[in-house]
């Protein structure tokens, strides 16, 4: 639950994840896992074939069902004095002179969008596994798979967010209106 006793301001804006994403990867490992099954299907499978391949193909579209499922329990609520990032019962808040930068975060094999905090914040986590996992204190809040962050390509830098084009989203409007600073290039 959201902590009543910090004063947030009013509530402005309410983002919550989407399933396109999702739909996309799934609909991407069926073509590919029908096109497989065609190109390899012949007279010679057996019944044990078949019963591997259907588990398997059950088991991804379980875990993108799961996957999916979870891109819409986030959501990044924007309030006059900053901006909550909520998961279920848990959430951390932090306040608009609090967000050093929004930016990218190389994570393993994958970049993230979000904001960079000037000094970490505790989140607040009400269930046994967020206790586990989330309960250290953060220094960056993403915003992926919320807010679709537009980006372009910077060369061997990769791609970086496209500021202009953030500034004109609904997520850049609220940022320029209560830290406009944030959007400067």
């Amino acid at each position: 639950m959201i902590d009543a006793t910090i004063d947030k301001g009013e509530k402005v804006n309410v983002y919550t994840g989407t399933l396109r994403p999702a739909i996309a990867i799934t609909t991407v490992i069926i073509v590919v896992h029908i096109t497989v099954m065609a190109l390899v299907v012949n007279s010679e499978t057996t019944l044990a074939f078949w019963v591997v391949n259907s588990f398997l193909f059950i088991l991804y579209m379980l875990f993108f069902a799961v996957m999916a499922f979870q891109a819409t329990q986030i959501t990044i609520t924007v309030y006059e004095k900053g901006i909550d990032w909520q998961r279920s019962h848990s959430h951390v808040f932090t306040t608009w002179d609090n967000i050093d930068m929004i930016g990218r975060r190389n994570e393993g094999d994958s970049t993230t969008y979000g904001v960079y905090l000037h000094k970490p914040v505790q989140p607040e986590v009400n269930s046994w596994l967020d206790k586990r996992l989330f309960s250290a204190p953060v220094d960056y809040i993403s915003l992926i798979p919320t807010i679709t962050v537009p980006t372009r390509f910077k060369g061997i830098k990769g791609n970086v967010i496209d500021m202009p084009a953030l500034a004109k989203t609904d997520f850049g409007q609220d940022v320029s209106r209560y830290a406009p600073h944030l959007l400067e290039t």
